[in-house]
């Protein structure tokens, strides 16, 4: 596993950090800490790479917090139009609380920063680059993932496995049921194993 971090400090106080974590089949199984996936005893192995991008810009920060308040604001108004009046008053009640209670605490963190004079609270092009290099990590982290080298050994394991499933599921549905449902089976099989194999070459194309 390779790891880098970096902290960028900028000439308005505010601090961002970067940090990559590249993970190869020859670090054998990794424990599910590393990948936020299930419960702890699950192990994964395989190829990835996570990047993760942190910031205590307080103008950062106030978007994504009322981006997130939106979001569970929109559940609830669903609710709520679906007659769900329960669950719909509190996902909106708490997204309001949310909102107002964490816009007090960045507005207490944010007076810290007015202090310096190349802090602009109204600078929204701060909050539109934040989102860019946001997006621009994400494009760049799936196309090293999802490179077509990764996805050879993808492929070998995929009609590996696939194929010993099929012929092992034809044979039996042949031998105690009969071989003509195990034709069809086997026709279908091979159908929506075309349709995967396509769509796996698509998504390791980078």
């Amino acid at each position: 596993m390779k790891e880098e971090k970096e902290v960028i400090h900028l000439e308005d106080g505010t601090t961002k950090t970067k940090q990559t974590r590249k993970y190869t089949l020859e670090d054998g199984f990794i424990e599910d800490d590393y990948f936020l996936m299930e419960d702890k005893g699950v192990y994964h192995k395989g190829y990835q790479i996570r990047k993760t991008t942190t910031t205590n810009d307080p103008r950062v920060v106030r978007a994504f917090i009322k981006l997130f308040c939106l979001f569970f604001l929109g559940i609830g108004v669903f609710l709520l139009l679906i007659h769900q009046m329960v669950f719909g008053i509190i996902f909106v009640l708490l997204s309001i609380f949310i909102y107002i209670i964490e816009n007090r605490k960045n507005d207490e963190k944010e007076k810290e920063f007015v202090k310096k004079p190349q802090y602009r609270k109204e600078d929204r092009q701060v909050v539109d680059d934040f989102k860019k290099e946001i997006k621009e990590e994400t494009k760049s982290t799936f196309s090293n993932a999802f490179s077509k080298e990764n996805g050879k050994q993808f492929k070998k394991i995929f009609l590996l496995f696939y194929t010993i499933i099929v012929l092992l599921m034809t044979v039996l549905l042949g031998v105690f049921i009969s071989w003509l449902p195990a034709s069809f089976i086997l026709g279908l099989l091979i159908f929506v194993g075309i349709l995967y194999y396509l769509f796996i070459n698509y998504l390791f194309r980078h």
